[in-house]
């Protein structure tokens, strides 16, 4: 897989060619696919679980790794 970069032009005007690409998306439905299938309750549930027990509403890679392998060291932050 290739790398693709970007350079963010954050103080420019979008181009009618990028508010039109936009335009078109706005309507489009949300599908999941084979890059992002649709989560499952039983995820939900599990992601759920972790926000409250580290008051976060950012999982992370690590949360989900530590808990899956009955790893206490990472600190609950009360």
């Amino acid at each position: 897989m290739a790398m693709v970069t970007y350079i963010l032009r954050a103080n420019e005007e979008l181009s009618p060619e990028e508010e039109a690409e936009l335009d078109a998306l706005k309507d489009r439905p949300i599908e999941p696919d084979e890059d992002c299938p649709e989560i499952t309750e039983e995820q939900w549930t599990f992601y759920d679980y972790l926000m409250k027990k580290y008051n976060t509403n950012n999982v992370t890679k690590d949360m989900v790794l530590a808990e899956l392998q009955g790893n206490n060291s990472m600190k609950m932050v009360r």
